[in-house]
C-alpha cells in the first residue's frame, strides 16, 4: 500500500503544470527584443544629448567672444586652435566664460585634462576656432567655431561629405536659430490674429 501511495505522488508531480523549452525560447526572444530596444534606443538619446551639449557650448563662445569684443576691440586672433578661447576667454584678466574651468569633472568638463588647455566638445575632441579674415569658411562670420562632432575627422574646409556630415559650425547654428526664431514669430504672429468664428 506504502508503495502504491509513492508511485501515485510521483504520478501527480509528472502530471503538474509546466513550462515547455518552447515557452522559453519564445519567453528569452521577447527579452532579448526589448534589450536591444532600450540600449538602441538609449545609445540614440545619448548621442542626441552630446549634439546638443555642444551647440549650447558653442552658441556659450560666441555669447563669450562678443563680450571680450565689447572690451578689448575685436576678437581674439587665431588660426584654427581652441587654446586661444580658454587663454582669452577663462584664463585671461576677465572671465568671460566660466564653464572652461579646468577643474570640473565628468559631463562638466569643457577643456582638455592637461594643459595647455583646449575647448573640447561632448566626444571629447578639440573644438577649433579661427578669426582669420583671410581664410575664413565663412567670410558673412567674424570668426568659425567648429566641432568634428562623433566622428572626429574633418576641418574648416573639410570637402569630403562624410568627413562633414556630423560637424556642428556656428554659422550652420546660427542659420538654425534665425529660422526657429522666425517660426515662433509666424506661430505668435497667427495666433494673436486668430479669432474664432461665434454664432450669436
Amino acid at each position: 500500500m506504502m508503495k502504491m501511495q509513492q508511485n501515485h505522488r510521483i504520478q501527480q508531480s509528472a502530471l503538474k503544470p509546466a513550462f515547455t523549452l518552447m515557452e522559453i525560447l519564445v519567453v528569452i526572444a521577447i527579452i532579448a527584443v526589448l534589450a536591444s530596444l532600450t540600449f538602441g534606443g538609449m545609445s540614440y538619446y545619448r548621442e542626441k544629448m552630446n549634439f546638443s551639449r555642444t551647440e549650447i557650448l558653442i552658441a556659450s563662445i560666441e555669447s563669450a567672444l562678443e563680450e571680450y569684443k565689447a572690451d578689448n576691440g575685436s576678437y581674439p586672433a587665431s588660426g584654427g586652435s581652441s587654446q586661444i578661447l580658454y587663454d582669452e576667454l577663462y584664463n585671461g584678466t576677465n572671465i568671460y566664460l566660466a564653464t572652461l574651468n579646468p577643474d570640473f569633472k565628468g559631463k562638466q568638463r569643457n577643456v582638455s585634462a592637461n594643459a595647455p588647455y583646449t575647448v573640447i566638445d561632448a566626444w571629447g575632441g578639440t573644438i577649433r576656432y579661427r578669426h582669420d579674415t583671410a581664410n575664413m569658411a565663412n567670410p558673412s562670420q567674424d570668426y568659425d567655431i567648429i566641432s568634428l562632432g562623433p566622428n572626429g575627422v574633418g576641418d574648416f574646409a573639410s570637402n569630403s561629405e562624410s568627413a562633414k556630415a556630423d560637424d556642428i559650425k556656428n554659422w550652420y547654428l546660427a542659420a538654425t536659430l534665425r529660422n526657429q526664431l522666425c517660426i515662433q514669430a509666424l506661430a505668435s504672429a497667427c495666433a494673436f490674429n486668430f479669432k474664432p468664428y461665434r454664432e450669436h
